[in-house]
């Protein structure tokens, strides 16, 4: 190996003098051979930086296609190999058009089994299959290739597994592992594990034990015994034969190239090792089986409290692993496919926390299991701040490049013959926008610090940060819910911490929180269906809130999933005894949100900015919305050096104009967002509709209150173990801490009048989250019993910071020179009366 590579680096100096019996393509191809050599001895840093000089080099070259589609292979290896997934896909898909021009089936093949399988980590199953099928039949009847032919059928069994159809995976994966003994393969034993596998999915573990011993023994890469090593260790936890288990996943981490070599079973490798390993996937799986084995292992007298401390120190050693894979990961898709993958991890981490007894690890284990890509933008824009005007010039240019081209390519059909000219487009402004982050880490210590911040506050600073405890507004308590699969957990904190395991099952949940939303959301139903809605209130009431013995008046809470308005929720069962009367009630994404934003550079240039549409262009389809330029007319009477958009001003343009150095932003508008629509979340102006997607474009917002009375504002996609993907979330990324947002379709007259009677409050100085509360019961008081129907006052909710409005600078400025004006005319006044 080290020999090719000394030739290959050779060749290439010679290369870099053109003489004239070398071709353009030979600098490709060489590069292209570098690159795979270097993924071969684990080097990615210099075999990414070949694969991609290779595509450089050789993209516009007819002759180098080979070269350049033989790369895109190896690329989407690594990025599928590190958990890139969506990287990996793209990469893979702009392969297949060199390797379509220079008609390589080969090399199509190995694209196309790439493509699968991200396809069916990031859980396109079907796609998967059809282009898995597709890679076989384009090499079947290949002499050539019957070793990737075998491969390609072990992949296949796998997307089957994953499908469930277990009998056909089995069937494929008996088909390679057959083939690729009769050939004498060397990676055999990879067939053996998947074959394997199989059994141990359909709980045949005596089955599937002799392949993963049959594996261990023929495996020559470390990597591969390791991960035999640790199938067998999950069969034996399986089994209950949990010290079995333990030694070998140990056993397994000592094969691993990370300098770890201890046989004692307690001793965990650092967190760190994660970056040292090249297919991280298998590092992050043996360190996960081993917490859940020693979880289960002290549910025994043998176990007990030793082997329960060993779980949560290896469910700590898991999340920090998770932290590093994160921050390697480009894709949003990749990211959200690894946030759903280690869900399962955190409900497990939390109930050894719940078993142990430790709050403080709970809390841990609550934060990290939500919203936590948030945070990550949140981190970014901190991390922003830190840029010189050049870099962040540069950062803007790159960014709006890359969402130019991403609008270009949703726009077209995807068979449009101007897709692959784009995507060429697209991918090197990504890779230039990723060189550019990096070199940006590796020089601004104060930038690298900022973005990968991804400490958690402990109990007790929360306490003093969010909660003030023993401050004169009276005392505040925060809730936050976990769902699993199998049990629903609240962490509790006010005076004390708390950790409660809830009698109530998760699919229970969410069959009575869908009925209660449709039936919250709908007033006409809502009206027919009232003793319905009662019951399910108090229902829930006992269920969720009851247990956890809060007696703070002012409570936030962070849910899990969808938003449900707990304000709702009835004390007593035969009456409208609310729980907003109880309590003032504002949500949050997650406790670490609540954190104070990082300062922002300038001042506010409006006091308030709103917009009101009213009437919007007839391509939009949108209803007007009489009476919202008076209600924007009122609501701007509270604020100096505001700013109101109304009707035709009140356009896209504007809005991305005005709003981002803002102290306050009011939308009177409509918005679309659904949890089952496949069109994403947008907000309309009077000339455009601004959707979420383009919110991820934009730069830091200076708000510190955002008030969206609109419809859904609030709800979106629920993304499982991230949240729900909504306009409010959108602008929470962009640093605005306070949202004023809605849960279904709410009327104009009511939304008028409490956002009125929202800003009376605020106004008087009191915190946000009781000045909603004091609207609400304002609205209740003076409104009829059609009135009192939650339809019409609870969709709107406060998700984030709840602090009393603070004036901003110019405001501050121009009291005191209002102050001392009116001194300098008393003295005046003073002198004129004395002489």
């Amino acid at each position: 190996m080290d020999s090719a590579l000394i030739l290959g680096n050779n060749i290439l100096k010679a290369l870099s003098s053109p003489r004239p019996h070398f071709r353009l393509s030979d600098v490709a191809r060489v590069h292209y051979r570098l690159g795979a050599l270097y993924s071969l001895t684990g080097d990615k840093e210099r075999a990414f930086f070949h694969l991609n000089q290779a595509v450089q080099k050789g993209k516009y070259i007819v002759n180098a296609s080979r070269w350049v589609a033989e790369a895109h292979v190896y690329m989407a290896f690594s990025y599928y190999s590190n958990g890139d997934y969506t990287k990996a896909l793209s990469t893979a898909e702009n392969g297949v058009l060199y390797a379509n021009h220079g008609e390589n089936n080969a090399a199509m093949a190995k694209l196309f089994n790439e493509q699968a399988k991200a396809h069916r980590a990031l859980g396109n199953l079907a796609q998967a299959l059809k282009t898995q099928q597709a890679a076989i039949e384009r090499i079947k009847s290949d002499p050539s290739q019957q070793v990737a032919l075998a491969i390609y059928y072990g992949v296949l069994g796998e997307i089957q597994g994953t499908i469930g159809h277990e009998q056909a995976a089995i069937e494929n994966y008996r088909k390679g592992f057959l083939l690729a003994q009769k050939l004498n393969y060397y990676d055999t034993p990879d067939f053996a594990v998947r074959l394997g596998m199989a059994f141990y999915r359909q709980n045949r573990f005596k089955e599937a034990i002799p392949y993963f011993k049959y594996a261990i023994e023929k495996y020559q890469k470390p990597i591969g015994k390791a991960r035999a090593l640790n199938d067998l260790g999950a069969a034996y936890w399986q089994m209950k034969r949990f010290p079995e288990a333990l030694n070998n996943y140990q056993e397994g981490l000592k094969e691993l190239s990370i300098g770890f070599s201890t046989s004692k079973i307690e001793i965990n490798p650092p967190a760190k090792s994660i970056q040292l390993i090249f297919q991280k996937e298998y590092l992050l799986t043996l360190i996960q089986d081993k917490a859940d084995t020693w979880l289960d292992y002290s549910k025994t007298p043998i176990g007990g409290k030793g082997a329960l401390q060993n779980a949560l120190k290896t469910y700590a050693l898991a999340d920090s692993m998770i932290d590093f894979m994160r921050y390697e990961h480009v894709g949003e898709g990749s990211k959200l496919f690894w946030r759903q993958k280690t869900r399962g991890m955190y409900e497990r981490a939390i109930e050894a926390s719940y078993l142990a007894g430790d709050t403080e690890a709970a809390f841990r284990f609550f934060e990290k299991s939500k919203a936590v890509l948030l945070a990550d933008k949140l981190n970014e824009l901190g991390a922003n701040q830190q840029l010189t005007e050049t870099s962040a010039k540069r950062q803007r240019s790159l960014r709006d490049s890359i969402a130019n081209l991403q609008n270009q390519l949703a726009s077209l059909p995807t068979n449009d013959a101007k897709r692959g000219a784009i995507q060429r487009r697209l991918e090197q402004f990504n890779d230039d926008f990723e060189a550019f982050r990096k070199q940006l880490e590796s020089t601004n210590p104060a930038y690298y610090r900022y973005k990968y911040d991804n400490s958690t506050v402990t109990t007790a600073e929360f306490q003093q940060s969010s909660l003030g405890m023993g401050a004169s507004q009276g005392e505040r308590a925060f809730i936050s819910y976990f769902v699993g699969d199998s049990a629903i957990y609240a962490f509790c904190l006010d005076k004390k911490a708390r950790l409660v395991r809830l009698s109530l099952h998760p699919a229970q949940y969410q069959t009575l929180a869908n009925e209660f939303l449709s039936l919250c959301a709908d007033r006409s139903r809502l009206n027919a269906h009232y003793p319905q809605y009662r019951a399910l209130a108090h229902r829930l009431y006992t269920l969720l809130w009851k247990p956890l013995g809060i007696t703070a008046t002012r409570v936030i809470i962070s849910q899990d999933g969808v938003f449900l308005p707990f304000e709702t929720l009835l004390v007593q069962p035969n009456q409208n005894d609310f729980l907003l009367k109880h309590h003032a009630i504002s949500y949050t994404y997650s406790a670490k949100y609540l954190k104070p934003p990082t300062p922002q550079r300038g001042n506010f240039t409006h006091s308030f900015v709103g917009f009101a549409p009213e009437t919007f262009q007839p391509s939009l389809r949108q209803p007007s919305l009489k009476g919202s330029v008076a209600a924007l007319e009122e609501v701007g009477k509270n604020f100096w050096w505001g700013k109101l958009r109304k009707s035709t001003e009140a356009t896209k343009a504007q809005f991305m104009h005005d709003a981002p150095n803002a102290r306050v932003i009011q939308l009177f508008t409509h918005a679309d967002a659904d949890s089952t629509d496949a069109v994403e979340p947008r907000v309309y102006f009077h000339d455009a509709a601004l959707r979420l997607s383009e919110l991820t474009q934009a730069d830091r917002f200076a708000a510190q209150l955002l008030v969206l009375s609109a419809c859904k504002t609030g709800v979106g996609q629920n993304q499982r173990g991230e949240g729900v993907f909504s306009l409010a979330r959108g602008f929470a990324a962009l640093g605005i801490p306070s949202t004023i947002t809605t849960l279904w379709s709410v009327e104009d007259q009511p939304t008028y009048e409490l956002t009125k009677l929202f800003y009376h409050y605020l106004d008087q100085g009191l915190p946000k989250d009781e000045a909603l509360q004091k609207a609400k019961l304002d609205w209740l008081e003076k409104g009829g019993a059609a009135d009192a129907l939650p339809s019409q006052w609870a969709g709107m909710i406060l998700v984030g910071d709840t602090a009393p409005l603070v004036m901003d600078g110019l405001q501050f400025i121009v009291l005191g020179l209002g102050l001392l004006g009116l001194g300098v005319l008393g003295g005046v006044w003073w002198w004129r009366r004395k002489k």
